[in-house]
């Protein structure tokens, strides 16, 4: 008969691997939208946002794992903090602003109709 294998000491919790997964999910695919825009500055700015929250969580995980001394960071949109929440919020906000997928066929148009409206 065999014996089960005996839990790990070390071993996180399933909601915490939700959690990590989660948060590199965001972050990478933020990442991977920032690079398919064409206009410079939007890929900065959205690559930098998304830098930011993905290091920011990094950072709160490396400290409940006591892998890092405390820096008193929240998790981003789970740990309680008011202006926190409201600024990564806004940088969301901003992040899917800069890295909008407009269609071309509008765009198009919009151009013409502002070249004949000044011509």
């Amino acid at each position: 008969m065999a014996l089960p294998p005996l839990p790990n000491a070390n071993s996180r919790p399933p909601a915490a691997n939700r959690a990590a997964a989660a948060t590199a999910h965001s972050a990478i695919r933020a990442l991977s939208r920032a690079y398919a825009t064409e206009d410079m500055f939007a890929r900065f700015a959205a690559s930098g946002l998304a830098i930011l929250f993905g290091v920011q969580a990094a950072i709160n995980m490396s400290v409940n794992l006591q892998l890092i001394p405390a820096k008193g960071m929240t998790l981003p949109f789970i740990s309680y903090g008011g202006s926190s929440m409201v600024s990564l919020a806004y940088g969301v906000g901003m992040m899917l602003a800069l890295t909008r997928q407009r269609p071309r066929v509008d765009l198009e148009s919009m151009n013409a109709s502002a070249a004949h409206d000044y011509a």
